[in-house]
Order: structure tokens, then C-alpha cells, then sequence
């Protein structure tokens, strides 16, 4: 009997080890602001979304939305932009926060214009990264070869872009971007 209770302790323990584990590792995929403010419990959260756009990718669709999530207990709102990948084989999205938005649009254009005497080395990779993991990467194996560009959420598959797809990208970011700015000015 003994022995048993002590099993069913352990059971018991281990268990509890594992929901706590499996609690922390879920808050810490929570990476933006946004991400924790649209987890928070206890309260409605409104989370609201409008597509700014998509471009079509070879892999798929990437497209564009911008966000505004309120608590409704204390009515605070947060702004962010969402970018999601579309296709037949995979769904990925990646949360970003609006104060990342300047940096992540600096970086797009940075990339686009980068040539591949970027290093001194034969082949170089360059990117951005944002808090959640996505990435926008320029890649070139060769000296003076083709540059090429990935859009990658968090440490997933590579989604291939082409140089006048990058800029269409670019401008959704901004696009999202000026629309946010003019949700947050009250125009």
C-alpha cells in the first residue's frame, strides 16, 4: 500500500512538473507585446485586423495584415502588424510588434539594395530579424552572383522571394505601417 501511495505521488508530480513545464514553454513563444497582451486572461480582448495586401510567392501566397487588439477592462490598445503564409502544404504566421516596424522597413530596403560585395568573403547571408523569429534574409553563394531573398518564420522552411516580390513586401509593411499611424493619430 506504502508503495503504491508513493507511486501515485510521483505520478501525481510529475504530472503537475509537466502542465507548469508545458505552461512556461507557451508563454515563452509569447515573444511581442502584442502576442502577451492578446494572451492576457480574465479580460475580453478585441483583437481587430485589416489585409493591407498579399504577393504571391512561388511556394505560396505572404500576405500583409495590420492589427489593433484592445483590452476591454482597461481599453488599452496595442497595435502590431501580422504576416502570414499561405499555402497548400503549410500555414505560418508571425506577430509583429509596431515598434519594430521602422527597423524591419530600414532592413527590407537595406537588403534590396545590397550587392553581393556585401563581405569580403565568397558568399555572405544577411538579414533582419523580428522579436517573434521572422526573418527577411538576402543570400548570395557567390562573389558578384545572384543575390537571392527568403522571407522565413521563425526557424522554419525558406519561402523564396523574388527581387520586385521583396519590394511589393516592402511596401505592404508600409502600407500597414501608414495605416497603423493613422489609427493611432485618430485620422
Amino acid at each position: 500500500m506504502i508503495m503504491c501511495k508513493s507511486k501515485l505521488t510521483f505520478i501525481t508530480i510529475a504530472g503537475l512538473l509537466l502542465a507548469f513545464t508545458g505552461q512556461a514553454q507557451d508563454t515563452n513563444t509569447l515573444k511581442t507585446v502584442i502576442q502577451v497582451f492578446e494572451a492576457q486572461t480574465d479580460t475580453v480582448v478585441i483583437k481587430g485586423f485589416k489585409l493591407v495586401g498579399s504577393v504571391s510567392a512561388a511556394a505560396g501566397k505572404v500576405s500583409v495584415l495590420a492589427k489593433e487588439s484592445t483590452g476591454t477592462a482597461n481599453r488599452v490598445k496595442l497595435y502590431g502588424m501580422a504576416v502570414v503564409f499561405d499555402s497548400n502544404q503549410q500555414r505560418e504566421m508571425a506577430v509583429i510588434d509596431y515598434n519594430e516596424l521602422d527597423s524591419l522597413i530600414a532592413g527590407i530596403d537595406y537588403l534590396a539594395k545590397i550587392t553581393s560585395d556585401a563581405s569580403s568573403m565568397s558568399g555572405f547571408e544577411a538579414g533582419i530579424t523580428t522579436k517573434s523569429g521572422f526573418r527577411v534574409i538576402a543570400f548570395s553563394s557567390q562573389r558578384k552572383g545572384a543575390i537571392q531573398y527568403f522571407l522565413q518564420f521563425s526557424g522554419g522552411q525558406r519561402i523564396s522571394l523574388l527581387p520586385e516580390q521583396l519590394t511589393q513586401f516592402e511596401n505592404l509593411v508600409s502600407q500597414a505601417k501608414a495605416s497603423l499611424d493613422s489609427l493611432r493619430s485618430g485620422k
